[in-house]
């Protein structure tokens, strides 16, 4: 996962990309026996999946409030999420016969975004607390993401502790995905 920023007095730009790549795979052996016992035959099932995906999003922005303690940036821009699933079933007896089934989907999903983000100072301290929070629509039914976190402020940049969360909803099968976890972040400032 990697965030970047760029800005010029009260305007800005930013890009976001999260990849993920997650598999699976079990096997198992089956004795199978036929009617009456007269048939037998040893069955072995193995089953794998696996879901990647990457989520591109990015636009621009607007700096509403610029005081001392906190700020706010209003977001407008776009989600792109591309992602791909197999699930491949093989089965095979002791004899060497077997049987394989594969099956697929790639999709790629754009959704466009508004959102908030920006950061409260805790006291006169280095401590502040960054925000982050998007919603938007397009092809799948609404997306949105959302980041709290704690950082601390060098001359240089900032370091940032954060739990990050993305969900998809979609309208076929009602089928969701969220990703959600910590995140450590530095960013650095020129």
């Amino acid at each position: 996962m990697m965030m970047g920023e760029a800005r010029k007095d009260r305007w800005l730009v930013f890009g976001d990309i999260v990849y993920t790549n997650l598999s699976s795979e079990r096997t198992k052996v089956r004795r199978v026996t036929g009617p009456l016992g007269n048939l037998s035959a040893q069955i072995t099932g193995t089953a794998s999946t696996d879901l990647s995906s990457t989520i591109l999003t990015f636009g621009g922005g607007y700096a509403l409030v610029r005081i001392d303690r906190w700020n706010m940036d209003l977001l407008a821009g776009a989600r792109y999420m591309g992602l791909a699933t197999n699930l491949t079933l093989t089965l095979q007896e002791a004899r060497g016969r077997y049987l394989s089934r594969k099956a697929s989907i790639d999709k790629g999903i754009w959704d466009g975004i508004v959102g908030v983000k920006g950061e409260v100072r805790l006291g006169d301290s280095r401590w502040f607390v960054p925000y982050y929070a998007d919603i938007g629509a397009g092809t799948s039914n609404w997306t949105w993401q959302g980041i709290l976190g704690l950082g601390y402020r060098y001359d240089w940049g900032a370091v940032t502790l954060a739990w990050r969360a993305l969900g998809y909803q979609f309208s076929q099968n009602n089928a969701n995905l969220t990703q959600s976890g910590p995140a450590l972040g530095v960013s650095f400032r020129w």
